[in-house]
């Protein structure tokens, strides 16, 4: 009697566990199953979350690497994170209908990082192992090289590399470019990246300028960004042949005859000034500047962005330099110039802090571009 007792009371208690067993283990299995059921959704929030840190992560960084090298504050600039960037994107599509993208373009110990963010609100990210530092400046430097050096004018020696970097840097991205329609692409680069030529990269059959329009930007939060100027466009040219100290650059003068003309394809496209070598100088410049508002300054003349500090790199006029960190005293950001450019700068290849002031120019000088 006692142990057929004791064997019901053990049956019980086993199929109480087997039951407990069951109840637990259904548990698991809709838990598990809920959970696959959810999770691209939530991958997907969670990864599109890491990836506006990193966008935000990277704005900082460089932020930071051109104000400490600039030794100034930045401009009273809102800092956009990247759902704000996109809403920006979208905006400008509406008023130019131009549709941009912002592609950053991050080099890593072990690969590249590209980072694309489209007024479709869309955030997208690759690695590109193959595109390693060590390989990627390998390559940028054999491209910058082929591109510059005097020897290799006439030659398609540049193809190469010029293919490469556009392989490693565009052909990721290329298909999402293609169905948003894209037409603009902001370029923000990184250490070792801002001096590169992307115009001429090659995709076997066009240079990437032939495909879309390109806008080199320091950091989206450095950008100065005016209002639309629906007049003809005001520009100012000024430049020097002869100089003291260094060699002459006997094209300005056809330069600037062909921008006073401001003559395209048979028709005036813009209203221009021109000074030319004793009239190059800096009180002329910030008496032009003070007395109209211009919409692009274009200085034909040396310019040299050297390692070390800004007043290491300077714009050369007629009787003197203008070194980088007295740029902000020039009147060029009120309001913004659309664009300044140097026509004969030279910048030291692979230096960052050469590169810093290349890419930093329009920053620090307050204008909306720089070339």
């Amino acid at each position: 009697m006692f142990d057929r007792h004791l064997m019901h009371k053990r049956a019980t208690r086993w199929i109480s566990r087997l039951l407990l067993f069951a109840v637990v283990f259904s548990f698991i299995v809709l838990n598990n199953h809920l959970s696959w059921s959810l999770s691209p959704e939530t991958k997907e929030s969670s990864d599109r979350q890491e990836l506006i840190k990193l966008v935000n992560h990277i704005e900082q960084v460089w932020k930071q690497d051109f104000t400490h090298y600039f030794q100034s504050d930045p401009r009273d600039i809102e800092d956009l994170q990247a759902p704000e960037i996109a809403q920006f994107l979208a905006q400008k599509e509406k008023e130019t209908g131009q549709t941009p993208a912002l592609l950053y373009i991050h080099p890593m110990p072990d690969n590249l990082e590209l980072l694309l963010i489209t007024p479709e609100e869309n955030l997208t990210y690759h690695q590109v192992p193959e595109a390693s530092r060590s390989n990627l400046v390998t390559i940028m430097n054999e491209f910058r090289s082929t591109v510059t050096n005097p020897r290799y004018l006439r030659t398609t020696r540049y193809k190469a590399s010029a293919q490469q970097l556009y392989e490693w840097i565009i052909s990721p991205i290329e298909a999402q470019l293609e169905t948003e329609g894209i037409d603009t692409l902001l370029l923000c680069t990184g250490v070792g990246l801002r001096s590169v030529p992307f115009a001429a990269l090659f995709d076997g059959e066009q240079f990437l300028v032939e495909k879309y329009s390109l806008v080199i930007i320091p950091a989206f939060n450095l950008m100065t960004v005016g209002t639309e100027n629906t007049q003809k466009t005001q520009l100012l040219a000024m430049g020097a042949s002869e100089f003291q100290d260094l060699e002459p650059l006997p094209a300005v003068a056809l330069e600037l005859e062909l921008l006073r003309d401001g003559v395209v394809q048979g028709e005036r496209a813009w209203e221009s000034r021109a000074f030319f070598n004793e009239e190059f100088t800096l009180d002329n410049l910030q008496t032009q500047l003070q007395s109209q508002d211009f919409d692009i300054v274009h200085l034909a003349t040396h310019a040299e962005f050297q390692p070390g500090q800004p007043q290491q790199s300077y714009i050369q006029f007629w009787d003197s330099q203008l070194t980088l960190d007295r740029i902000r005293q020039l009147p060029l950001d009120d309001p913004p110039l659309d664009l300044l450019v140097l026509s004969a700068c030279r910048t030291a290849i692979g230096d960052p802090e050469a590169e810093l002031g290349f890419a930093g120019l329009a920053f620090e000088s307050g204008v909306q571009s720089a070339l």
